[in-house]
């Protein structure tokens, strides 16, 4: 294994080598004592592309560089340092000199940013732009052993929860994408996938906070966008392989990251592994409803736990055809299957507590599987007039997800349903094929014009089988498909300190459903949607900016809040509704960002309202049985106050905050509830001396409204908590290792706490992590030494449009539904 693994690397450095340039441009660079400038960054461009870099690299510890590039011709050759004054030069390679030599240059001190005292240089975090702000993860000395979902806490606008969870200003419902592309497996999984990915693979992380008309109208919040690398002309090969291990589980978490280019072709590769035992996958809830009408109260405790194989991977690479065109691909996908186990005691009694019936569940899934893949190819094409790019693109993405459940009632006493058992057979389909044009212009020196086209095609079909033991069984066979066609518009005009933009898009949307199994009727709708949005910036002066934006989203229903087949439980019955309309958001925000070099704040304030959101509406009969359906009739506003800060105490000492405050109000036809949220998180990191370094965070939420029935009530239960203490190793640090310890005063576990008051009944629950505290050992190794990364589309197919939508399972529960 291992001599077949040094042949293939020997083999690419070979071709590596080979594929080296006859043009290169060399020199050497000293500091004003004459002193070599080593680790200086060197930028070559061309004079007819000065926006792409022809090379790029840094001068070796005698401050030398010899950099290969493609062809004869003119090059400016940028040179920049920390404290220095750059330099600009030219070269001139010929084929009768192909190695242009620019000799010994000296940089100067740069008395503006070095002064009479010695300053250590600290990059900052977060990057503002008119439509995003982006998180620098590879300026973030902690991403070289963290995990994506790590990482993610710092990013302002998001939250993770104790449990994983992921949220973007307070919602759950967004998209996620990878390298400005939309990717199923990681918005499906993100939970389990960003717990595993080490942060890295990440150059950056982008909230996309006002998705222009460029971007699709679908989706409620801001859009995730996670890119992995830069685009540079150098040959090469280097990676990352890492290694987490958990106290919290049985065995490690290996991942590996692969990137190289030879001539004109950058390939990418990326992958990673976790089991997860029994013990990791522990959860337990409690709760109590009382009902209005009766008084009888409802009670349920339950525990359940899991374990399974998760597996991701993904590859990614791009041509240059030659200077105006590129072709990229990328390829990947997320396997998840599991087993899972639970039991639970339900039990009603009278307002006297005099018992009324009870009985207990016992749950086996022996089958969870799913499997995600996704693939998209994109041809660019840049035209002579600089800026000007016309981009064609075509996504495929499939998933599949099947199930087969075993519930056993048993100690019955007054059960009230008359079934002993559910055994339940699922399988469900999804494929979508996407395809998009763009054309990007611009129009003198200060506008720039963008128009495209989508179309959409997405397939789903679901087949499933309950059994209720003793009382007979049903079957459902449904396919579910709609098409999608879009247009947009979206003008940028940009002027000295001030910018501005605006668009509009429209969609048209057609859903059709057909039972072929003829349990239930065919069903049908047509939506037409015009979406809007517009913003503007003034950069105050270089560090502080200010921004107002107006946003529109929509939100399509997915399937299952669409299929009209009913659910059914020995207390409940819930359907979808077939007649559902899109929900429109509209967003007006306010946007202060002052970025220094010691420290940077990000303020946003922001309203969101919605006057047609789709809500869940349950009854309750006599008989304490509640009936649930959804429909077009709640009202939704949204008041909320974001802050980001970081500040460089010292060179060796830094303090985060991330955190947010709002006040929702929901209303729905005789209910209307409100109440205030927020969360925060606070991190302190401290440089030591012989490369140590040691960090110490924090995080709490305490909640917000789930609906309008439903509110969070955390407590000090919720506060989420660790340490960890890391080293680098070897030359240029490429071995870090770090121990954490998470949670390690949570001596009752972690929990978040619900309550609910639905007007027919009121009540409570509360969900337990078991497994929160433990000791997570990570270790981290890059090898290579250049950065050759693959090229990315400048335009690309974006979909993110259901709410209600389909998922991998949790690790714990194995549940899902079906877009």
């Amino acid at each position: 294994m291992m001599k077949s693994l040094r042949a293939v690397l020997t083999l690419i450095s070979l071709n590596c080598i080979l594929a080296v340039s006859a043009f290169s441009i060399k020199g050497k660079i000293t500091d004003s004592q004459n002193t070599p400038e080593a680790y200086a960054t060197v930028r070559i461009f061309s004079q007819a592309d000065t926006v792409h870099a022809a090379a790029l690299g840094v001068t070796d510890d005698d401050g030398a560089f010899s950099l290969p590039v493609k062809s004869a011709g003119e090059y400016n050759v940028i040179i920049s340092s920390v404290g220095k004054k750059t330099i600009d030069a030219k070269a001139n390679v010929t084929a009768a000199a192909p190695v242009a030599d620019l000799g010994t240059m000296t940089m100067l001190d740069n008395a503006a940013e070095l002064g009479e005292v010695d300053v250590v240089a600290t990059k900052p975090l977060v990057v503002k732009e008119i439509d995003r702000i982006g998180y620098d993860v590879q300026a973030d000395e902690d991403s070289k052993t963290s995990t994506v979902q790590d990482v993610l806490r710092k990013v302002p606008m998001v939250t993770v929860d104790a449990d994983g969870t992921i949220k973007v200003k307070g919602s759950t419902n967004f998209k996620i994408y990878k390298d400005g592309r939309p990717n199923n497996a990681f918005t499906n999984n993100a939970k389990d996938i960003f717990a595993a990915i080490p942060a890295s693979m990440i150059k950056k992380i982008e909230v996309i906070t006002d998705p222009g008309a460029k971007e699709d109208a679908e989706g409620v919040g801001a859009i995730l966008n996670i890119v992995t690398n830069q685009e540079t002309t150098m040959n090469g090969l280097m990676g990352n392989a890492s290694l987490n291990w958990s106290t919290r589980s049985s065995s490690p978490m290996p991942n590996i990251w692969l990137t190289g280019n030879v001539g004109k072709l950058a390939l990418s590769a990326y992958g990673g592994y976790h089991h997860q035992d029994y013990n990791e996958g522990k959860n337990s809830s409690n709760s109590s409803n009382t009902y209005i009408n009766t008084g009888n109260t409802l009670r349920n405790e339950s525990s359940s736990k899991g374990k399974g194989n998760m597996g991701f991977w993904g590859i990614e690479g791009s041509y240059d055809i030659d200077s105006l065109n590129l072709i990229t691909l990328e390829f990947g996908g997320f396997y998840y299957d599991a087993k899972n186990k639970s039991e639970s005691f339900n039990e009603m009694v009278d307002p006297a507590g005099d018992l009324i019936y009870s009985y207990r569940t016992r749950s086996f899934t022996p089958k969870t599987r799913y499997l995600d893949f996704n693939g998209n190819v994109n041809y660019q094409h840049s035209t002579r007039r600089k800026g000007e790019v016309i981009t064609l693109s075509y996504q495929v993405s499939h998933n599949n997800n099947k199930d087969i459940s075993e519930s056993e009632y048993y100690d019955l006493i007054n059960f009230p349903a008359p079934y002993s058992g559910i055994n339940a057979n699922s399988n469900l389909n999804f494929l979508e094929n996407t395809g998009q044009l763009d054309w990007t212009r611009p129009f003198g020196e200060h506008h720039k014009m963008s128009v495209g086209a989508k179309v959409v095609a997405r397939r789903n079909s679901s087949e499933a089988t309950n059994e209720y033991v003793g009382a007979g069984t049903d079957k459902t066979d449904f396919d579910h498909n709609t098409t999608i066609g879009a247009g947009y518009l979206d003008y940028r005009y940009s002027v000295g300190k001030f910018s501005a933009r605006a668009g509009l898009r429209y969609e048209y949307s057609r859903l059709s459903a057909k039972f072929k199994d003829g349990s239930n009727p065919d069903f049908g709708s047509s939506l037409n949607d015009w979406v809007p949005n517009a913003s503007m910036m003034y950069n105050i002066n270089d560090a502080s900016t200010l921004k107002f934006a107006y946003a529109t989203r929509i939100n399509r229903p997915g399937i299952s809040f669409l299929n009209p087949a009913h659910t059914l439980s020995p207390s409940s019955d819930s359907y979808g509704n077939p007649d559902l309309e899109s929900v429109h958001y509209n967003t007006l925000s306010l946007n202060y960002s002052l970025i220094k070099q010691k420290f940077n704040i990000d303020a946003t304030l922001s309203y969101d309202f919605a006057n047609n959101t789709i809500t869940s509406l349950t009854t309750v009969d006599g008989n304490d049985f509640s009936t649930s359906t959804f429909d077009n009739v709640g009202r939704s506003r949204t008041v909320e106050l974001s802050l980001f800060g970081q500040w460089s105490v010292t060179p060796k000492t830094n303090l985060m905050l991330n955190g947010s405050v709002a006040y929702n109000h929901l209303r729905i036809p005789g209910v209307s509830n409100g109440r205030w949220g927020t969360n925060v998180f606070f991190r302190a990191s401290q440089q030591l001396p012989w490369k140590f370094r040691i960090e110490g965070f924090c995080f709490y939420d305490r909640g917000r409204l789930e609906s309008v029935y439903t509110f969070n009530a955390n407590t000090i239960r919720s506060l989420f908590h660790g340490f960890s203490l890391q080293r680098t190793f070897l030359k240029e640090d490429r071995l870090t290792a770090k121990v954490q310890v998470m949670n390690p005063f949570a001596f009752h576990g972690v929990g978040m706490r619900s309550v609910t008051n639905r007007g027919d009944y009121y009540g409570w629950s509360e969900n337990s992590f078991s497994q929160a505290r433990g000791v997570r050992f990570s270790v981290s190794y890059r090898f290579g030494s250049v950065k050759a990364g693959v090229k990315k589309a400048t335009a690309s197919i974006v979909n993110d449009d259901l709410q209600g939508g389909n998922s991998a399972p949790s690790s714990a529960q194995g549940q899902s539904q079906m877009q």
